[in-house]
């Protein structure tokens, strides 16, 4: 992936203290399959409050901010007070908000290298997301975190649970009856990756000074909302030091307001990942208020179909001063931080944009798209490029180009029995296959079988 980095660097705001104690469930959670404890280094844990850091004051702003990106340079000075650090050197904590076109996924990386993988994008970013982690060098996950099961958010994950080691994996424990999210379970109990549902009150230590406090859902879990699914996304708090990241899923008002029961302290963070792919129905200006962050990240796709960022979301972040960097934008943002400073580089690769052309629908339409599963998480073997088919279980790089190669000469594939064609495939490898791919094109005419 050839990338055009921008270096963007600054100094983290004052931080404020953890909230008080969320009230006790009220009702059980789901019973979702392998229900073991969720810890990277240890069991769950309380956290100390963070201390009160102001600032330092003697930074100077850097020098090496590429041509195009003197407005945001200076949104971000104005948003600081003028005091932006140079690239952190040395072990850091990461956190990549990638750019998967219109979905989320982030991934954290602690200094002394665990992985915490939040979401895996829609389907047809499968290949993306697993050619950006081979170019981070991200060998294994060390935990997978399903926000919720819309297949924006989780597509993705089981092509990251057939190619890399997972060691454990945190879901919502909000059931949504689609293949995506049946076919994800299944996965997951084949390979007996242990798993949990996340709640309220829950902290996991990636190392020491290193926390994820998990903020939400909380029982009783919110029932006849907008979206259900959304508003019982996972939201976790990622600390280190004075720098904190409040990743929201696609939480909305009335989970937003739910988390401000705890208080202000409770939800402040340097970072805010906005809710929704900055959806209307997120992010209001009491919430907003509340978080104070210092910048945002909003991950959606180039020209997308829901209008996302909406122009009302937008309009707040500005109206409290706070800079915004849209992946459809400026492509995937990687924050750097030594729990003092943070550090920002935005990078755009060759494939930055990989949402769906752009289509009119009414927001009814649109609305019940977004519900829906994307293709019930198949693979077209008419559309697909070689990253996404060797995405699938037994299919490496020569075999993937093999299939490109038969429905290039062939016109395309009839019926995915068609794939017994293909040299490499056998009777084994097409039944493991089977439930994983589709023809959706068709080729118009027959083409001659050789």
């Amino acid at each position: 992936m050839s990338a055009r980095s921008i270096g963007l660097a600054f100094v983290a705001l004052l931080l404020w203290a953890c909230g008080g104690a969320p009230p006790p469930p009220t009702a059980p959670a789901p019973t979702l399959p392998a229900d073991t404890p969720v810890a990277v280094d240890a069991p769950p844990t309380d956290v100390a409050p963070p201390t009160d850091v102001a600032p330092p004051t003697d930074v100077a702003p850097p020098t090496d901010v590429a041509p195009g990106a003197k407005g945001l340079r200076a949104e971000l000075q104005r948003a600081l007070g003028g005091k932006l650090v140079g690239t952190i050197d040395g072990p850091a904590l990461e956190v990549h908000f990638i750019d998967i076109g219109q979905g989320d996924s982030i991934l954290v990386r602690s200094p002394a290298g665990k992985t915490v993988l939040i979401d895996t994008g829609p389907l047809k970013s499968a290949w993306k997301l697993l050619a950006y982690l081979s170019k981070a060098k991200v060998e294994s996950i060390d935990l997978l975190i399903n926000t919720h099961a819309h297949a924006d958010h989780i597509g993705g994950a089981g092509a990251v649970l057939e190619k890399l080691p997972v060691g454990r994996v945190l879901d919502s424990g909000f059931a949504h009856p689609t293949t995506t999210y049946d076919r994800m379970l299944a996965t997951i109990e084949a390979k007996k990756v242990p798993f949990k549902v996340a709640r309220r009150g829950r902290t996991i230590t990636l190392e020491p000074g290193i926390t994820l406090e998990v903020l939400g859902p909380e029982e009783p879990l919110i029932k006849g909302s907008r979206s259900d699914p959304n508003s019982n996304s996972i939201i976790t708090r990622l600390t280190y030091g004075d720098v904190t990241f409040l990743l929201t899923g696609d939480a909305e008002e009335d989970t937003e307001q739910r988390l401000l029961r705890g208080g202000a302290k409770s939800v402040r963070a340097t970072v805010l990942k906005v809710a929704h792919h900055g959806s209307r129905y997120a992010t209001h200006a009491n919430f907003l208020r509340a978080v104070e962050p210092a910048v945002a990240v909003i991950s959606c796709g180039a020209d997308n179909r829901y209008g996302h960022p909406a122009p009302e979301t937008l309009d707040r972040l500005r109206g409290r001063g706070v800079p915004a960097l849209v992946t459809a934008e400026v492509g995937s943002v990687v924050m750097r931080t030594d729990g003092a400073r943070l550090s920002v580089d935005v990078e755009r690769g060759d494939d930055a944009a990989v949402a769906a052309a752009p289509r009119q629908a009414s927001p009814a339409v649109a609305a019940a798209e977004d519900e829906a599963d994307d293709g019930g998480g198949l693979v077209d073997l008419n559309t697909a490029p070689a990253a996404a088919l060797k995405a699938l279980p037994g299919i490496g790089a020569k075999t993937a180009a093999r299939i490109i190669a038969w429905r290039e000469a062939h016109g395309g594939f009839r019926t995915v029995d068609d794939l017994r064609k293909v040299k490499g495939i056998g009777r084994k490898k097409l039944s493991r296959l089977r439930d994983k791919v589709r023809v959706v094109s068709p080729p118009a005419d027959e083409a001659p079988d050789t």
